[in-house]
């Protein structure tokens, strides 16, 4: 599992270093790996659309209520950091959450362009990310 996580690392490296030039298998391979080495996270599913002008990043994802918080932090981490390396001009990013016992998923969105301030660019931190990017609701 540590050898998986490097490899993660390192992808990822390679990734924020390079120019745009990842195609959408190749982002949703890097996405399989980062869940599969996740302790906290299971990876339900990935689709990619196109909603008028807007591109569209969505993961389903099962977890535990308690690191609802955390697993909401890096599941936006994550998709920061690969769409900001995809081909595909990415505009918004969806995390559905689902948790075991309860059957209503959370829905949570943001803006990739408003995301990368904080996840890539570092110049908001976290509580502005949330206060003027994400948006969360449930059913």
């Amino acid at each position: 599992m540590k050898l998986s996580w490097i490899f993660f690392i390192f992808s990822l490296s390679v990734v924020l270093c390079k120019n745009k030039n990842y195609s959408n298998e190749q982002i949703i391979i890097m996405l399989n790996q980062h869940f599969e080495d996740s302790s906290y996270d299971q990876l339900l599913g990935n689709h990619i659309f196109t909603n008028g002008s807007e591109n569209i990043f969505q993961v389903e994802v099962q977890t535990n209520v308690t690191n609802f918080n955390i697993s909401l932090t890096k599941a936006f981490s994550v998709i920061s950091a690969l769409t900001n390396a995809a081909k595909t001009d990415f505009t918004q990013a969806i995390v559905i959450f689902h948790f075991k016992g309860i059957k209503l998923p959370i829905i949570a969105k943001s803006d990739l362009n408003c995301s990368k301030k904080f996840f890539i660019d570092k110049t908001e931190n976290e509580v502005q990310w949330r206060k003027k990017c994400l948006s969360i609701q449930n059913f």
